[in-house]
């Protein structure tokens, strides 16, 4: 009998260790995959918008210019581009002070990040219970993809990256808070992930339709699980409201554009 369980913790052992073997495969591949594809750019220069956001910015050059961030949309750029995406400053800022002006620092966290956002696709779609195999496809797909080209190597265009990786995270926290039964401290994560992806591109701001979504595909339609969500969903809707009035405030309207 001793002999018996001996060997059942053994095949157990085992069999954890492969299944981790193969979780660390599937994580590595999908961090080396954009790294090799996107390597390229690490030579590349400031483009485009990058000279009036960052290189002819005086506000990123100093970590004391962030709270400017959250309330005025000249902090932005060089002049006043009407634009309300304090976190991508914030980003901005460290990367000038780790950095300074040396366009490979900028390139590179960009392709860390889009790295970073393959591996969260890919624990979206576990957590949604789709199976190994295509939800690594997927993430895959999403890392290599050339429609990601200019938001990858475009090093002002990083507020996409950055948007989406808080974005997917509130989507995953959401999903694990709705698994261990409604967890409040995990959705208080999902809330303050969508914090951080409004304020790095408004686009985020889809999010509260999306987290119905996900508690639709959960409860397989079912209307009690919804209502009793609802508290949920108003505390997103209050977070959107409280976002559109910083944004609003800044911008000094609804929005405006050159």
């Amino acid at each position: 009998m001793k002999f018996s369980l001996l060997f059942d913790d053994t095949a157990s052992s085992a069999h954890d260790r492969r299944r981790d073997a193969r979780r660390f495969l599937v994580y590595a591949l999908l961090v080396i995959l954009p790294i090799i594809t996107y390597v390229n750019i690490l030579r590349n220069d400031f483009v485009w918008d990058d000279q009036y956001v960052i290189v002819d910015n005086p506000h990123i050059r100093h970590l004391d210019s962030i709270p400017g961030y959250f309330t005025s949309t000249k902090t932005q750029s060089s002049y006043d581009m009407k634009y309300y995406r304090p976190l991508r400053q914030i980003m901005f800022s460290l990367e000038y002070y780790l950095f300074g002006l040396q366009p490979a620092g900028y390139h590179l966290m960009s392709i860390l990040l889009h790295a970073a956002n393959a591996v969260m696709v890919f624990i979206v779609l576990r957590l949604l219970s789709i199976s190994t195999i295509p939800s690594f496809l997927v993430a895959v797909i999403h890392s290599i993809h050339p429609v990601h080209s200019e938001i990858v190597a475009n090093i002002t265009e990083s507020a996409d990256i950055l948007f989406l990786f808080f974005y997917l995270l509130s989507i995953a926290l959401t999903v694990k808070s709705v698994r261990v039964g409604n967890n409040s401290a995990y959705f208080a994560g999902a809330v303050a992930a969508y914090v951080l992806s409004l304020f790095a591109k408004e686009a985020a701001i889809s999010l509260p339709l999306m987290a119905i979504l996900v508690y639709l595909y959960l409860s397989r339609g079912s209307l009690r699980t919804l209502k009793s969500a609802i508290p949920r969903f108003v505390a997103l809707a209050l977070v959107t409201l409280a976002y559109w009035f910083l944004r609003t405030r800044a911008i000094g309207g609804i929005g405006q554009a050159d």
